[in-house]
């Protein structure tokens, strides 16, 4: 009896042993590569949302970040996980590559600081063959194998797909109004209001936005609120009449903005 304690005590303390190597050896569950490529992606995705110049360069290269990373990351058909990190650092935390991530972000920000669409249901085709191409590109450069008892196989999935259908749609639509060069319809319209937001962020830095509330134009029968710069909110005043310009879309996604 004594030397069958003496062993399940051994056996414990073996057990305890490697769970503890374990978690010292192996912080990580999954954590992808190319450090390199996330450092560039992020400086990038940060200097297009703070201070987008030049527009047209930086733009065309956080568009082809996403793909260049899934290639390089796939040239060994590695699983769809490496391009996941897991911490299992006390919880569960997951962050999908930044050349992905970052991007996307970056992308989606300037889409939504910049233009003001028009027909929301125009993109869903556009926006899904985009979808289709890079997941496309991520099938033919990744392994759907996953560990088969790793738990978190359905989120890291999920996460990957869902960052892929931001960067997609995100894309589609700076592609669509960065290079429209088609003629423009103005309309003459009148600024009845105008407002500052102010948004604190983690890190503690302080962001203002602004907009202005303009009268009904063309099949707009509404007042609406549109998104506008500094200069424009400090330059326009309450009354005064400006022109939107309505353009076509490179993709026939149309969209308007303040001239």
């Amino acid at each position: 009896m004594q030397q069958a304690g003496t062993l399940r005590n051994f056996r414990h303390e073996t057990m305890s042993k490697n769970k503890k190597r374990n978690k010292q050896q192996k912080p990580f569950l999954y954590a992808h590569r190319f450090d390199w490529l996330e450092i560039i992606a992020t400086v990038l995705s940060l200097w297009f949302i703070v201070f987008p110049r030049p527009f047209y360069p930086l733009l065309i290269v956080l568009i082809c970040l996403p793909i260049v990373g899934l290639v390089l990351n796939g040239l060994s058909k590695p699983s769809i996980a490496s391009l996941v990190t897991i911490s299992t650092d006390s919880k569960y935390k997951y962050d999908v590559a930044d050349f992905i991530d970052m991007p996307a972000i970056a992308i989606v920000f300037r889409v939504v600081y910049d233009y003001e669409y028009e027909d929301f249901f125009s993109l869903l085709i556009p926006g899904t063959l985009a979808l289709v191409i890079t997941i496309t590109v991520l099938l033919r450069t990744h392994s759907l194998k996953i560990l088969p008892h790793d738990k978190n196989k359905r989120t890291t999935v999920l996460l990957v797909y869902a960052s892929l259908f931001v960067y997609s749609y995100g894309a589609t639509y700076a592609i669509n109004c960065a290079f429209d060069f088609s003629d423009v319809k103005n309309y003459r319209v009148a600024v009845v209001d105008k407002r500052m937001t102010t948004s604190h962020s983690r890190r503690g830095g302080v962001r203002h936005s602004y907009y202005f509330r303009i009268s009904p134009w063309g099949h707009h029968y509404d007042t609406e609120e549109i998104s506008v710069t500094l200069k424009q909110f400090d330059g326009i005043a309450i009354g005064d009449s400006v022109n939107i310009g309505l353009h076509k879309g490179l993709f026939n996604i149309p969209w308007y903005r303040l001239e």
